[in-house]
């Protein structure tokens, strides 16, 4: 009857790589190095002993919970604020005010507590455009200023809530398509880029400006 041999095995479980170590040695024998022996299984071609990867990994999901995190609190202080003033918001006007707080939280270098005071976006656009655009229609003129329509608008909260409604679930694409086809003399890119500009600063706009009251 052959010898009776003690057999350990250790197990590092990764993602891609997985460390192992076994021990084997005769059961009437100490065991020593030699009874020893390691290796790693690697279930991809690509061997790298970079850390930066998981980093940036722990970073990133790190970052996604700041955001939501950061986003509830936002909306909890402005729910409260409306609380104060005794004003309900409608279901769809909730979803409307999240979707604004997670952008503004989002944006770099554009600030939509800006867009509420600085309409200078909206001074160089040529308002056939959106006086002529999907949603816009009935809200805005080809005669006058952009920005100075938009001033009465946003002083109007019922007008400002119309608009938030007709333009609600409109595509930057669309509207990029619009302009395309509709007026060719703007589809040039820095021209084209100014006109979404002023379509984002509206369609964000109109959400704030729905509400007479200040939320923050």
């Amino acid at each position: 009857m052959g010898k009776t041999h003690i057999i350990g095995v250790g197990l590092d479980l990764g993602g891609t790589y997985t460390g192992t170590f076994i021990t084997s040695h005769p059961s009437d024998e100490t065991e020593h190095g030699d009874h020893s022996s390691a290796f790693t299984v690697v279930n991809s071609e690509k061997l790298s002993f970079s850390s930066k990867s998981r980093t940036a990994v722990r970073h990133r999901v790190r970052s996604y919970k700041g955001f939501d995190l950061r986003r509830r609190l936002l909306l909890l202080v402005a729910e409260y604020q409306l609380f104060q003033k005794k004003q309900a918001l409608t279901p769809e006007e909730r979803e409307n005010l999240r979707i604004a707080l997670s952008s503004y939280l989002k944006r770099r270098g554009y600030a939509r507590t800006e867009a509420e005071t600085d309409v200078s976006v909206l001074e160089s656009l040529d308002p056939s455009v959106f006086s002529s655009a999907p949603g816009f229609t009935n809200f805005f003129n080809d005669s006058e200023p952009l920005n100075i329509q938009w001033k009465v608008i946003s002083n109007s909260p019922e007008t400002a809530r119309a608009l938030n409604k007709a333009v609600s679930g409109q595509k930057e694409a669309d509207f990029k398509k619009y302009v395309k086809t509709s007026f060719p003399e703007y589809s040039a890119k820095e021209i084209l880029a100014n006109y979404v500009e002023g379509w984002i600063f509206l369609i964000i706009s109109a959400g704030f400006s729905q509400s007479s009251v200040t939320i923050l």
